[in-house]
């Protein structure tokens, strides 16, 4: 064994020891040879450790030196784990250590070892400091990013895997963060059909096959409604479908239930009026609907209240500055097949179902469930349980 006289030959016994031990940190930790050449913090812990330690590997004084009792400037890890932390550092542990198992005891002492190896070549098997409370306690980490999508800080300016500011916290698909409204009613933005269901595969799903498919890979609009997490496609999925072919799919009402990347949703249509039955399919019976709370304050014609049928519309409507007109979310007829949307409502008789669009997105208007017309359009509700 080399005398270890000074930091430089220190380091070359690391070195020697890459080629043949599995356990080196080198193998762990790609910029090792950086941070061994360059790290100021490594080599005064490399510095101190000679000094304690004779030429032949053994303690001088005897005692050993408990890991928690090397001052150094620490950075704190908040709650992550260490595997959870290495993972959110482009997979590098800090200062060539292996992820930690923080379950265990955190105040292992170094050792002393005859073959040698001084106690830095072990840091990889100890177990980390934690403060008091239990929260990891790691050397300065300039490598994590606050990147506001994978890590996050939180008011205690721990860092978090979970966005402490997200509306949504489910895991659900989409903008974690409302831009407009609350979660009674509001909007978080566009989710693309490939985290969600393409029309083609919501129908496999549900049994549908009815009607025609367009729009296949519209994107989801993402709302909050009642406190709840609501998917609705941007534009139909389907036309010349009828109430009662969606109805005998269990898809009306919310009997039928559909499971993507492990979360369920119900799938039903939107409520176009504020009771059912609706006794009618337009007026005062349109106010104060989930169409109206959801549908109104993302078009453009919220902004000034300009509203084609402003009978069907409350007061009140936020306007929420998302700007979506007619042809965004084919709710008039000279823009495509399947504008009049079905809707869950009886309408102004019972042979009679609500629909909403179909000559703006204020529009109200009824017909037949048996209606299979080319204009009648499936806009599926995917509500989160």
């Amino acid at each position: 064994m080399a005398n270890l006289t000074g930091t430089a030959s220190y380091v070359n016994v690391l070195r020697q020891l890459e080629a043949t031990d599995p356990a080196h940190p080198s193998t762990w930790n790609p910029n090792y040879q950086a941070l061994i050449n360059n790290d100021v913090f490594l080599k005064a812990l490399i510095e101190r450790l000679i000094k304690d330690h004779s030429h032949d590997g053994t303690v001088i004084g005897g005692p050993k030196i408990p890991l928690a009792n090397i001052n150094v400037p620490v950075g704190e890890a908040g709650i992550l784990t260490g595997k959870d932390l290495a993972f959110h550092i482009n997979e590098r542990n800090p200062h060539g250590t292996r992820a930690i198992d923080t379950g265990a005891a955190t105040t292992q002492e170094l050792s002393n070892h005859s073959t040698g190896r001084a106690t830095l070549e072990k840091m990889g098997h100890v177990k980390a400091p934690t403060t008091p409370d239990g929260k990891l306690i790691f050397p300065d980490i300039p490598e994590v990013k606050v990147d506001g999508k994978t890590i996050f800080l939180n008011d205690v300016g721990e860092l978090s895997t979970k966005n402490p500011n997200a509306d949504d916290t489910s895991g659900a698909p989409g903008p974690l963060k409302l831009i407009a409204g609350d979660m009674q009613a509001g909007y978080f933005g566009r989710v693309p059909a490939a985290e969600l269901f393409t029309g083609s595969e919501l129908s496999a799903a549900v049994g549908i096959s009815a009607g025609t498919l367009q729009h296949n890979d519209t994107d989801w609009l993402k709302f909050a409604y009642e406190g709840k997490i609501l998917f609705r496609p941007m534009k139909t999925i389907r036309h010349s479908i009828s109430w009662d072919h969606i109805n005998a799919a269990g898809c009306a009402l919310g009997t039928k239930t559909v499971s993507k990347n492990g979360l369920n949703y119900k799938v039903r249509l939107m409520k176009g009026a504020n009771k059912d039955p609706a006794g009618a399919y337009s007026s005062a019976v349109n106010h104060n609907s989930e169409w109206n709370k959801l549908m109104l304050p993302i078009h453009i014609e919220a902004k000034n209240k300009d509203w084609m049928y402003p009978g069907n519309v409350e007061s009140n409507v936020p306007y929420w500055g998302i700007d979506f007109t007619d042809a965004d979310l084919l709710t008039h007829n000279t823009h495509g097949d399947g504008s009049y949307i079905w809707c869950q409502e009886v309408a102004e008789a019972a042979s009679s179902r609500l629909s909403r669009g179909g000559d703006g997105v204020s529009y109200s208007y009824s017909g037949p469930p048996s209606s299979a017309h080319a204009r009648r359009g499936w806009v599926p509700v995917l509500e989160l349980l």
